[in-house]
């Protein structure tokens, strides 16, 4: 009983145009049909594609009771870790940001952030008001 191209390539775990390109090589011979279609021995195929298993599936992992008991452990400790998540507190904060709830100074960083969108939305401001009227309509 032959193979067609769709079996063999099932049979050997390969694409139907690697059995193909096989035979117009002369790695292995195959007949065509008056159809067109292309037929290939087993013992043939075989020669040169190494049959794949008849049960290729890989099988579920069995996990024993050990396991089980190991994965319940650690999930328990990670709901125990969540629960005791701490927010920062003012300990974690820095001097400047301690300032600044004081009613001193912000950190630098928020000056600096501040006061370079005053001076861009300033800058963008004056330069709406030097363009003439007509200029500030095409854009």
């Amino acid at each position: 009983m032959s193979y067609t191209l769709a079996e063999a390539a099932q049979a050997c775990g390969v694409n139907r145009s690697t059995i193909l390109r096989s035979i117009k090589a002369g790695k292995i011979s195959g007949q065509q049909d008056e159809s067109g279609a292309w037929s290939v021995e087993p013992v043939e195929l075989h020669r040169v594609f190494a049959p794949i298993a008849a049960e290729a599936t890989p099988k579920a992992v069995h996990q024993d009771a050990q396991t089980d008991a190991l994965v319940a452990e650690l999930r328990a400790q990670l709901a125990e870790l969540r629960a005791q998540r701490i927010e920062p507190g003012p300990q974690k904060r820095g001097a400047a940001q301690r300032r600044f709830e004081r009613g001193g100074q912000p950190p630098r960083s928020l000056v600096t952030v501040s006061s370079s969108l005053t001076m861009w939305a300033s800058s963008s401001a004056t330069r709406l008001r030097r363009r003439p009227i007509s200029s500030r309509a095409a854009a």
